[in-house]
């Protein structure tokens, strides 16, 4: 059976995969909440030598912070679409979006300072790391952003989809048509709950604009 553990990290998740065979991390938080993330694990009984694969969403540093941390400190893995490595200029959509890219301007423009050891592709399967998924690229908020769409539904989303006061598209992006195409694009799949990057998960059906 496999269970997604959310691991909140202030504004942000990550979250873990369990299964019988294997413990995925999904992103890595802000650089500085390795240390919370290790004291959840931690709380759930769960060491960081443990987790083998972290699969990184997109490159903002939201996401893949602690990337670092953990693959230096613990030998982990990681997996992400490389061309995120480099960011590119954000736009921004409403007063969330103005919100966002404003508190997020130091940030958003950083780049990862490690190369992914793993090249994900979109229909990419993860037999392989033990869990029953597939890679789904998701361009639009970022170029190389992908979720992780396991077998019984959960889509673990990045920041396709937010969830700060109602289930949404993303407020911030590269490209809002690519972003639009994303989200139709996934509904051809059998996704059933959404997890995102930023609040809590919701159906699938709630998404709506």
């Amino acid at each position: 059976m496999t269970e997604i553990i959310t691991i909140n990290c202030n504004n942000a998740n990550c979250y873990l995969i369990r299964t019988a065979s294997s413990m995925i991390m999904i992103d890595s938080c802000h650089a500085g909440d390795a240390e919370m993330i290790e004291k959840q694990l931690a709380e759930k009984g769960i060491t960081p030598e443990e987790i083998k694969l972290l699969i990184l969403t997109h490159g903002h540093m939201d996401h893949t912070g602690s990337a670092e941390y953990f693959k230096n400190k613990y030998q982990t893995t990681i997996a992400m679409d490389p061309i995120d490595c480099t960011i590119l200029d954000i736009e921004s959509r409403g007063l969330i979006g103005a919100v966002i890219k404003y508190l997020s301007r130091k940030e958003l423009h950083r780049s990862l300072k490690i190369q992914p050891d793993i090249h994900l592709v979109h229909g990419q399967r993860m037999d392989q790391y033990g869990l029953s998924a597939q890679i789904i690229a998701l361009p639009g908020h970022t170029r190389g952003s992908i979720g992780i769409l396991l077998d019984d539904g959960n889509l673990l989303a990045g920041d396709m989809f937010m969830n700060i006061i109602t289930p949404s598209l993303a407020h911030i992006y590269e490209n809002e048509d690519v972003l639009k195409k994303s989200r139709d694009r996934l509904k051809t799949y059998p996704i059933t709950t959404v997890y995102p990057g930023h609040g809590k998960p919701f159906p699938f059906k709630k998404v709506n604009k």
